[in-house]
C-alpha cells in the first residue's frame, strides 16, 4: 500500500473508530477489546483497498481471542467468527476475495447484534446486588462493598474485587453478631457456633475470607496471583452468600423503609 493510501487507509480507522457504537461503550475491558478489535475489522472491510490475505487472518484472530475471552460469547459467535479464518486461511489467493469480503459484513451486523444482546456475567451480578441494595436499606454501607467489587472486576481489577468481597463478609459478620475485635477467621467460627449460619454459606464464607486474604497479602515462597478467572468466582460465592444471608436474617423493606 501506498504511504498515501496508508494514510487514508488510518484516517478512515479513525472515524469509524470515533461513531463505532462499540468502541468504549463497555467498562469491562474484555467487552473494550472486543470493541476495538470490530472497528478495526469493520475500517478494513469498508476500506477501498484490496486486503491482502495475511491481514484478514491477522484482524479475524484477533476477533478471535477479543471473543473467546467472553464466556458467554464462545459458542454463540467464536465459531462462526473461526469458521470463516478457517475459509480465508484455506483460499488460494493472496487477496481476499469479494465473495468473501461480502461474507464478513454481513455477519458484523449480526455478531454486533448478539454481541449486544449478550448478558454478562458481571452485569447478572451487578443487578443482583443492586436488588439487595434496593431491598435491604439498613445494609446498603455493606452492600457498597459488593457493588465496588464488581465495578474493580469490570475494570480487570481482580485483586481488588476479592479484597473488596472479602471486606464485605466481614462487614456482615459483624452487623450478624460478631465480635470487632476478633479476626475474620475467628468471626466466621463465631458465626457458625451461634447457628447465625448454616453449613454452606460457612464454607462461602471461608472461600471468601481466604481469596480476600490470598489478594492482600503475599510472599517470597507464594508468588501466586489472583486472576480473573479466581475473581469471578469469589464475585459468585459472594453473590450466594449475601443472596442466602440477607433474606433468612434480615427484613425485606420497600423504598419508603416500609416492611
Amino acid at each position: 500500500m501506498s504511504e498515501k493510501g496508508q494514510t487514508q487507509s488510518e484516517e478512515l480507522f479513525k472515524k469509524l473508530l470515533e461513531k463505532d457504537e462499540y468502541f468504549g461503550q463497555f467498562s469491562n475491558i474484555n467487552f473494550y477489546m472486543l470493541g476495538v478489535s470490530i472497528a478495526t475489522l469493520r475500517s478494513q472491510v469498508h476500506s477501498p483497498f484490496i486486503m491482502k490475505k495475511e491481514t484478514m487472518i491477522f484482524l479475524l484472530k484477533d476477533l478471535v481471542n477479543a471473543i473467546s475471552a467472553i464466556e458467554s460469547l464462545k459458542w454463540r459467535v467464536g465459531l462462526e467468527v473461526i469458521g470463516i479464518l478457517r475459509d480465508v486461511e484455506n483460499q488460494k489467493e493472496s487477496q481476499i476475495s469479494t465473495t468473501t469480503m461480502n461474507k464478513i459484513i454481513q455477519n458484523l451486523d449480526i455478531w454486533n447484534d448478539r454481541i449486544r444482546n449478550t448478558p454478562t456475567l458481571e452485569n447478572e451480578i451487578f443487578v443482583a446486588f443492586y436488588t439487595l441494595y434496593e431491598g435491604y436499606p439498613d445494609n446498603k454501607n455493606i452492600i457498597n462493598n459488593c457493588i465496588e467489587a464488581v465495578s474493580c472486576y469490570r475494570n480487570a481489577c481482580y485483586r481488588s474485587c476479592v479484597i473488596m468481597c472479602r471486606r464485605a463478609v466481614e462487614l456482615l459478620a459483624l452487623k450478624l453478631g460478631a465480635s470487632s475485635d476478633s479476626i475474620l477467621f475467628e468471626k466466621i467460627e463465631w458465626l457458625r457456633k451461634e447457628k447465625k449460619i448454616g453449613e454452606k454459606d460457612y464454607k462461602m464464607a471461608h472461600a471468601c475470607r481466604v481469596a480476600g486474604n490470598q489478594g492482600a497479602h503475599t510472599d517470597l515462597s507464594d508468588i501466586s496471583d489472583i486472576d480473573g478467572d479466581d475473581a469471578r468466582l469469589v464475585l459468585q460465592v459472594t453473590k450466594r452468600l449475601f443472596e442466602r444471608i440477607m433474606t433468612q436474617e434480615f427484613p425485606k423493606k420497600d423504598k419508603d423503609g416500609l416492611v
